[in-house]
């Protein structure tokens, strides 16, 4: 019996982790941007809008927070993508 693998067959194996094809990568980066562009459009459209004396410490503290949240996992998977497992 004779045992084919993928290499003697002309096909490459494909990572799924580690593709070389880039496409993650732009598409990873391109929903950060806009998760980005859409948290800084909400908090500019929250500070314009309230003034001193209507602005609750609720709402700058779940602001304060998805913000503290994204910076974790940002700084998280950027240094996964480096190579530093933590």
């Amino acid at each position: 019996m004779r045992r084919h693998s993928c290499h003697s067959q002309g096909v490459s194996r494909i990572d799924p982790v580690r593709s070389n094809d880039g496409r993650s990568s732009v598409a990873g980066t391109q929903v950060a941007a806009q998760n980005i562009f859409l948290h800084v459009q909400s908090y500019k459209l929250y500070e314009a809008t309230s003034s001193r004396k209507n602005r609750s410490l609720g709402m700058e503290l779940a602001s304060a927070t998805v913000a503290s949240v994204f910076l974790g996992f940002g700084s998280l998977f950027l240094l996964l993508a480096s190579g530093v497992y933590v």
